[in-house]
This record gives C-alpha cells, structure tokens and sequence, in this order.
C-alpha cells in the first residue's frame, strides 16, 4: 500500500514539475518570439524591407527606422501614364498624365504627400542612360498629374514615378516608354567618368574606401568647383529642399537609386548601397549663381562582401530612394 501511495506521490511531483518546466519553455518561446518581433518592429520609411529595433539606422541611406505598418504596402500602388499625343514623336511636345492608384480599387483617388517640394519627382532617361530629365507634374482637379516634356530622339525610354501616398510606404514605378522614329545608335559606357562640368561649375566624385563596391553601404565625397577653385556647397541655394540631388541607375538592370547626399565640411557626402557590381550612369543637380545646374557621370561598381542589412549602423546619412516596384509599359 505503501508502495502504492509512494508511486502515486512520486508520479504527481513528477508531472506538477514537467507542467512548470513547460509552462515555463511556453513562456519563454513566446519571450523570444516577442524579443524577435521588437527587433523587427521597425523598418525605412525609404526602403521598407530593411528592418530592425527602435533607434537602428537604415544602412542603405542612414535614415533612422521608424515604427512598422502592419504590413509594407509598397507594392499595392501602380501610376498609370497616358500621353497626348499618344504616339510620342521626337522633339515635339508631349503632355503626360499620371494617375496613382491602388491595385485592389481602381476608383478610390489616392492622395500623395509632398517630398521635397513635390508630389511627384518623374525621373526620364534613355535606355542607353544617355540622356536625363527630372520633371515634376503637378495635381489637376481631378486628382491626376500633368506636366509637358520632349524626347530628344526616337527609341526607348524609362520614367521612374518616384512618390509617396499619404499613409502608404514609398513607392517608385518604373515605366517603358517608346519615342516613333529611326532609332539612333546606342551609346556604349563602359568606363568610370568620375567628373563634369556645367557652364563655369564641375563636379567630380571619389568613393570613400578606395573604390565602388556592390553588396554593402558606402560611403563618396562629391566636390564641387567653380572656376578652377572649391566651392562650399553650403553656400548653394536648396534645390528642391536640398543641397543637390543625384539619380544614379544601373546599366543592366536599371536599379535606380535618388539620393539627396549631406554637407560635410563644404563637400557632398553620398551614402548609398549598390546591390549589383556592374557599370552606374548617375547625375547630380544643385542650383550655382540662380542656375540648376545638371552633371553626368558614370561608376564602375565591384563586387564587395555581403553584410545584414540590420547590423550596419553609419554614422553619416544621406536620403536615399530605392525602387520597390515592378515595371509597367505604356
């Protein structure tokens, strides 16, 4: 009888103690997984993939994180473009009209938030990187965006909606456009061009670390001349709430990066992070003696080691645009 009330005894401690341990193990799976959910709990306002904690900085343009949405919904807005005229003819003017919408409800008007001084920032170039143009079109009554342009020559282009709707992540469509006519022969680039002038003003870009490496935040210092002497670009008038503004976009594959760099002691410091190795055309624009000025040039992008987007922390930002966002064709 002993015996009996003993392994009885014995069979309740033993699964009063296995209930605590587990109870315990639940509590703590469900701390951890609350630990990884604070981790992840913040993300770019700019690039809504990069995640972390409260106070971490986005190592593709050192903004700092800001409180997650439930969900990133970057991908539920498209632009749709049409054009008068609708066959777009070289050096003739063309009138382009742009209506944001979301993917689920095609009537719903979607109300965008001003970035630097505009709705939209409509970036266009040639799909040889060529030729560029950054134009703004402005609200119409009924809630699109029209602004008048030209294409210098027959062939094919590429126009990045760059904005940002009201409540929603920021978004960049990117859009083939088609110029009728004989089509000229593409330009090749191949090489670094790591300066350029603009009337009496040249520019000229070095990376920070010795060269362009793809896979990992870095850093370039951008100096610019006037004359034959250096200018301190704090001296510059804001172009569109900035110091200057630079579009750089791949070769290959047209990644497409805006970067508004910040002012460190006279020059531009540019961070950005180039996912791919391979040839970059970019552009810089800032206003010198009343004038905005537009300067071309072109990296040649290493290969470079992988880090965590999460774990890199500059200490120097500069805002940077990334695209998060099929094609579309008009």
């Amino acid at each position: 009888m002993k015996r009996i009330f003993s392994s009885a005894l014995f069979l309740s401690v033993t699964l009063f103690v296995m209930s605590c341990n587990s109870g315990e193990a639940t509590n703590q799976a469900k701390q951890i997984s609350a630990s990884k959910d604070q981790e992840n709990s913040y993300a770019c306002s700019m690039h809504p993939e990069v995640t972390g904690k409260e106070g971490d900085r986005c190592p593709k343009c050192g903004m700092t994180l800001v409180k997650r949405k439930a969900s990133s919904n970057s991908n539920a807005y498209y632009m749709q473009l049409a054009t008068t005229p609708a066959k777009i003819i070289p050096n003739k003017e063309v009138v382009f009209l742009l209506t944001p919408q979301k993917k689920d409800t095609t009537n719903e008007q979607v109300t965008l938030e001003t970035a630097h001084e505009k709705k939209i920032h409509l970036i266009l170039v040639s799909h040889d990187l060529s030729w560029f143009d950054h134009v703004h079109p402005e609200l119409t009554a009924d809630g699109s965006y029209r602004v008048k342009t030209a294409f210098p020559a027959a062939g094919h282009y590429l126009a990045f909606a760059d904005y940002k709707p009201v409540g929603g992540d920021h978004v960049v469509n990117k859009i083939e456009l088609h110029v009728e006519g004989a089509v000229p022969p593409v330009k090749q680039y191949t090489g670094e061009k790591l300066s350029g002038a603009s009337g009496k003003y040249a520019f000229s870009v070095k990376p920070i670390g010795g060269q362009f490496v793809a896979g990992n935040g870095m850093q370039m210092e951008g100096v610019i001349e006037k004359s034959g002497q250096a200018v301190d670009v704090n001296t510059f008038t804001d172009y569109l709430g900035a110091k200057a503004h630079i579009v750089i976009i791949g070769m290959d594959d047209k990644e497409y990066l805006h970067v508004h760099p910040e002012v460190v002691n006279g020059k531009f410091n540019i961070h950005t992070t180039f996912n791919k190795p391979g040839i970059y055309r970019g552009w810089i624009q800032f206003n010198g003696d009343d004038k905005l000025h537009t300067i071309d040039f072109t990296l040649n992008v290493k290969q470079g080691a992988t880090l965590d987007a999460t774990k890199d922390n500059p200490s120097n930002s500069s805002t940077t645009h990334g695209e998060h966002q099929a094609e579309h064709h008009h």
